[in-house]
């Protein structure tokens, strides 16, 4: 494929991903205040606003990743781009394992210092916890994604939150229809969602890269 048509898909492909997450957000949030109600959506948008920090764990692996990933694919290297992904995948997992506990830490501050209602804290807590896990999934998809931009295939990156974002929002519509209406329930349809995300992109990583080995 030229290299206009290359820049051309991609950048179709990036607004096309924000237009479709910009408007499943817009018809998602309201569904989720009217269902949660204020408090629990309350507590949705606090642990949120306090957890979104910790992707600064990142340490820019996705840059760099990115970087090496496109060096090595050019040069049809696998053997050195197989090691870089490995070692990123090694480095996201103690981040993320790190991410965990600290979500853990601090949905425990975050209970006795917003006094959150005895009735939603079993909730919140298993909300922050899997939020760190959410973390850690996010940082495992980083060093994957490298290797789609180190491809050129930033389509197939914007596909890849499309998904997440797609099968999130139908999971939580799933559920609540179900009668299942909590702050559980939108913790479980985030973490499966972001887990097919992740095993997306490994597919779609071997499948650009065949000869790519991670371990």
């Amino acid at each position: 494929m030229s290299f206009a048509k290359t820049v051309l898909r991609n950048t179709l492909s990036n607004w096309m991903g924000l237009v479709i997450n910009v408007i499943i957000t817009i018809l998602l949030t309201p569904y989720l205040l009217e269902h949660l109600g204020s408090e629990r959506y309350g507590i949705y948008s606090l642990a949120f606003a306090v957890l979104h920090y910790l992707v600064l764990l990142e340490f820019g692996i996705r840059g760099a990743v990115s970087r090496f990933a496109a060096k090595y694919i050019q040069g049809k290297n696998p053997e050195s781009l197989s090691s870089v992904i490995s070692a990123a995948m090694m480095f996201a997992l103690v981040l993320g394992l790190v991410s965990i506990f600290l979500s853990y830490g601090i949905g425990v501050v975050s209970l006795k210092f917003f006094d959150i209602p005895s009735p939603y804290r079993f909730q919140a807590m298993m909300l922050f916890v899997a939020m760190g896990i959410n973390i850690m999934f996010s940082l495992l998809s980083y060093s994957l994604s490298g290797v789609l931009v180190g491809s050129q295939r930033y389509d197939l990156q914007n596909v890849q939150l499309i998904l997440v974002t797609g099968f999130r929002a139908l999971l939580v519509l799933s559920f609540f229809s179900l009668g299942w209406v909590s702050l559980s329930s939108w913790a479980i349809a985030m973490l499966v969602a972001s887990l097919i995300g992740l095993i997306y992109l490994i597919i779609t990583a071997r499948v650009l890269q065949p000869r790519l080995r991670i371990g």
